[in-house]
């Protein structure tokens, strides 16, 4: 399903490059929730703090459409 999704956001007609971005995009979700169940970026946090989780998705969900036409 979420090699579909991608697919679909994008205009990559390569298959194996369709894969290879969808694994980066779920890797970089998947760690994402790792250290934030582990708590490992709270040592990171700022004051005022900073919604490290937001950022993170931005900028994935932003590397999966990158090179697609405006």
């Amino acid at each position: 399903m979420l090699v579909e999704a991608v697919e679909a956001a994008t205009d990559v007609k390569d298959p194996q490059a369709i894969v290879g971005r969808t694994i980066a995009f779920w890797s970089t979700l998947f760690g994402l929730a790792r250290l934030s169940r582990n708590q490992l970026l709270d040592p990171f946090q700022p004051d005022p703090p900073v919604d490290w989780r937001g950022l993170v998705v931005e900028e994935a969900v932003a590397s999966v459409l990158r090179g697609r036409p405006a």
